[in-house]
């Protein structure tokens, strides 16, 4: 980095606007909601980590035939999910999408947020699908 650089949170930019980690032992990240679905995003090790919350399991309280239908509908998506991509199911019967890429150091916004809003793109079919699903 150039001596001129300027903090901005957890980074420091330079005079080219690229970013890079203020403290080396930090995890930096943010998150957001798309579409009223939490998403996260975390940065270290040269990797840019993204978890989106794509639905919610039905209850058995509601009705046995209501999650039995969305756990259908998990089954699928996971047999159809891209290399890498990992669905998971939290305790609290959040489902969970999430992905890790490759991110050179120091970076860019624009290039920090283009596989941000790549990976949103790439999600924002399954959050409708989970809704149609009633979860």
């Amino acid at each position: 980095m150039l001596a001129s650089s300027v903090p901005f949170g957890p980074f420091l930019v330079d005079g080219a606007g690229r970013l890079a980690f203020r403290h080396s032992d930090t995890t930096p990240g943010f998150g957001f909601l798309w579409r009223a679905n939490r998403c996260r995003v975390r940065l270290g090790g040269g990797t840019l980590s993204f978890t989106a919350v794509i639905g919610r399991l039905p209850s058995t309280a509601g009705g046995g035939g209501q999650r039995e239908a969305a756990l259908g509908v998990l089954r699928a998506v996971g047999k159809v999910l891209p290399a890498g991509w990992r669905l998971r199911l939290l305790a609290d019967h959040r489902v969970q999408v999430e992905v890790e890429q490759a991110l050179n150091w120091p970076t860019s916004m624009a290039a920090l947020l283009t596989p941000v809003v790549r990976l949103v793109f790439c999600v924002a079919p399954l959050m409708e699908l989970m809704r149609e699903a009633g979860m």
